[in-house]
Order: structure tokens, then C-alpha cells, then sequence
């Protein structure tokens, strides 16, 4: 093992580029997943391309050659990105080729319940994924935790553990490419630059405001959840990081957790969910009050005692297991939640926007944060930013009618068919 002396906090530094990873010259690419000769191949040459890169930190053998860094890891984490809303698009339309909504429209069901038969076989798609995902999410953090450890969490057992993450994301695109179908859609008109239609679907879709306002009114709650849900994990991270001196290794371990709950409270959720007849609104504004107790713990009790309030390793635990027991269903209620309000047929330009008002917003609470942080040299006061943000978020959502959001889609979709003469 060659001797190695960093300059730069390696955790810190990934976690800074994954926050500025989002850039505007991905929107077109997302868009134009849509048209058939693109969407399989993209999703394949991004994936290809995001997992070699991720390999190539490997490439860094001494601190001079951190500026690898700065190259690979910004392009992975885009592919990933682009991958990401490709995979999160095919959730409504699997949602609506179910045989749950099949059987429900073959018996002759009411509109409204198709509509239930819509949600709940996207709800039960949405849990299902997010626990295996998780399964596989656990399976290679058990790799890099292991890696790390025998490496006396070494420079290098983080780069090795990069790199065997990235080889896991090829190998299984790989395998999965033989049987991946285009989704169905019209084709690109010859002669058409694909660049410019990406961004003409991008500004038609932002200008078609006026005509779904209750998927817009999710747009801008979601633009304050996700960076306060992101905020409030970035800032307990940040202090048992840095001032409670947990290690990369710890913050694996952590990660693991995270999985595993993930896994065990998608499945857990969507028992409740079933039994209660929860609607999808319900389940998220259910898991963002949750989430609320833990912003205000952590924001109220430093204003009264410096004993408690993530001043302990056990507190940092207990705060994970807690997030972790609902968070993973926050995410994929929300996501939930945009499949039953995109038009059909725009899923990929609807997903495309879902990530850039998630992405675009991240850089808010690191910066808030930050400046909390400069003026008076502690965290602890800024969890009363995610605090707000979640408030208000869950003020908009409340007053998102999902049904009529239902019909907008469906009305915006005939409307755009009229138009291009398909019936």
C-alpha cells in the first residue's frame, strides 16, 4: 500500500459534489427519453458511462491526482441522475397496465374505482421497489463497510469501495439490458434535432402551469420538503461527523441501517396503508409529521440544555432509526404522488422537473447551514430552517385536490392527442 497524505476531508469533499452534481444539460436528456429511438439506449449509455466513471477512482494514487476527482464524480452522479428519472418514469405506466386496474376495468368499475385500483397498484409497485432496492442497497454497503474496515479506513478503501459500487451498477444494467423494452411513444421526426425538442417539451411543460395547477402546487411543496428532509439529514450527519467524531466507516454502518429499515418500513407501510385505506396524500403528510417531531427535538432543546439534543453517539442512532422507519416511504409516496398527477404520456418530462426542483433546491439548506453556522459557530440552530420548510410544505400539500389533479392530466393528455391528430 503506497503512502498517502490528504489535504482534503474525502467525505465532505463527495458530499459537496453530490449536492452541485444537478446541471440543466441534463432536462433535455431526461426529455427525450420519451421518443423511441432514445429511451432504452440512454438509459444503458448513461448507465455504462456513470459506472466506469465511478470505477475510475481508482485511478487516484497520491493527492496530486485529486483532480481525477472533480472529473469522474460529477459525471457519475449526473448519469446516475439521468438514470434515476428514466427508472422512477416507468412507475405510472406500470401503474396503469396493472392487473389490478386491468381486472377493475374489465368488470365494468366506476371511474373512481379504476382511480383507487390506479393508486393502490402504484402504491404497492412504489413499496415493493423501494424494499428491494434497498435489499440490494444493503448487500453492497455490507461490501464497503467490510472494505473499509480491514483498511483502517484508509483514502483507499474509500476509492476501492467507489469503484466496486460503480462495477455493481454496470454489472446488473448489463444484465437487465436483454430485456428491457422501449416505452411507447411516438418517434422523433426526421430532421429533428433532438436538443432543441428536449427544451421546447421543457418550457411547454413549465408553460402549461395554468392548466394543472394542482401538479405545480406539488412541484413547489416538493421544492421545500425535499431540501428540508435533505437539509435535516445533512445537518445530523454533519455533527456526529464533525463533532461527535464518527468515522466513514460509522457513517456505512449508518447508511446499512438506513437500508434495512427502508426495506422492513416500505413493507410495514404498506400493510397500514392497506388496512386503513390511507390515501397516498395522507401517507406522506403522515410520514412528514413524524419527521417534524424529530426537526423540533433537535431544534427546541438546545434553547433549553446543552445535555441533550444530538450532543451523544446514542442520540445520532436513535435519530437514524427513527428516519429511517419512515423516510423511505416518504420518498416513495411522493413519488407516488406524481405519477397520479403527471399526464399521461409526459411521465419523463414530469420526473425530469421532479429532480430538478429536488436537486435545485439542495443547495439552499447546505447554504443556509453554513451561513447559521459562521454567525454562531454551532449547528444546532439551523434545524429551525428544515423545521419551516417542512411546515410549509406540508401547508401546500394539504391543499393539493389529487382527484381533480387527476382529471387535469387526463383532460391536459386528450387535449394534446387532439392536437397532434391522434384521435
Amino acid at each position: 500500500m503506497y503512502p498517502r497524505q490528504p489535504k482534503i476531508e474525502p467525505m465532505g469533499t463527495l458530499a459537496m459534489m453530490e449536492k452541485e452534481d444537478y446541471r440543466l444539460d441534463e432536462v433535455p436528456l431526461r426529455n427525450i427519453s420519451k421518443m423511441r429511438p432514445y429511451r432504452k439506449w440512454f438509459m444503458i449509455i448513461f448507465s455504462i458511462l456513470g459506472g466506469l466513471c465511478a470505477i475510475g477512482f481508482l485511478l487516484i494514487e497520491l493527492p496530486h491526482m485529486y483532480w481525477i476527482v472533480g472529473v469522474v464524480a460529477p459525471i457519475s452522479l449526473a448519469c446516475y441522475n439521468v438514470v434515476n428519472v428514466y427508472s422512477h418514469a416507468f412507475l405510472p405506466i406500470y401503474g396503469r397496465v396493472h392487473p389490478l386496474v386491468l381486472g377493475t376495468e374489465a368488470q365494468g368499475g366506476s371511474k373512481e374505482e379504476v382511480l383507487r385500483a390506479e393508486e393502490r397498484a402504484l402504491n404497492d409497485l412504489s413499496a415493493y421497489s423501494v424494499a428491494w432496492a434497498n435489499v440490494g442497497a444493503l448487500l453492497i454497503q455490507g461490501v464497503c463497510v467490510s472494505i473499509s474496515y480491514f483498511m483502517n479506513n484508509s483514502v483507499l478503501s474509500l476509492e476501492i469501495a467507489i469503484a466496486f459500487s460503480g462495477a455493481w451498477w454496470l454489472g446488473w444494467q448489463l444484465a437487465v439490458a436483454p430485456w428491457m423494452h422501449p416505452r411507447p411513444g411516438p418517434p422523433l421526426a426526421k430532421g429533428t434535432n433532438w436538443m432543441a425538442y428536449s427544451w421546447k417539451i421543457t418550457f411547454r411543460t413549465v408553460a402549461s402551469a395554468k392548466k394543472l395547477p394542482q401538479i405545480f402546487k406539488f412541484m413547489l411543496c416538493w421544492f421545500m420538503l425535499s431540501d428540508g428532509v435533505g437539509t435535516l439529514f445533512s445537518i445530523i450527519f454533519l455533527i456526529t461527523y464533525r463533532e461527535l467524531k464518527f468515522t466513514h466507516t460509522d457513517s456505512m454502518i449508518i447508511t446499512m441501517v438506513l437500508s434495512i429499515l427502508a426495506s422492513i418500513s416500505a413493507y410495514v407501510f404498506m400493510k397500514v396503508r392497506q388496512y386503513w385505506h390511507l390515501s397516498t396524500k395522507k401517507l406522506v403528510l403522515t410520514c412528514l409529521g413524524l419527521c417534524l417531531v424529530l426537526t423540533m427535538y433537535l431544534a427546541v432543546t438546545p434553547l433549553f440544555t446543552d445535555k441533550i439534543g444530538l450532543r451523544h453517539g446514542a442520540e445520532s442512532w436513535v435519530s437514524v432509526v427513527y428516519l429511517g422507519c419512515f423516510v423511505s416511504t416518504f420518498y416513495g409516496s411522493s413519488r407516488v404522488l406524481l405519477s397520479e398527477l403527471s399526464p399521461p404520456g409526459d411521465e419523463s418530462e414530469w420526473f425530469s422537473l421532479y429532480l430538478l426542483a429536488d436537486k435545485g433546491s439542495s443547495w439552499i439548506g447546505p447554504l443556509v447551514t453554513a451561513g447559521t453556522y459562521n454567525a454562531t459557530h454551532q449547528y444546532r440552530i439551523a434545524f429551525w430552517f428544515p423545521a419551516l420548510l417542512i411546515i410549509a410544505g406540508m401547508l401546500i400539500l394539504w391543499t393539493i385536490d389529487i382527484p381533480r389533479g387527476k382529471e387535469e392530466a387526463q383532460a391536459f393528455a386528450d387535449e394534446k392527442k387532439r392536437k397532434l391528430g391522434l384521435y
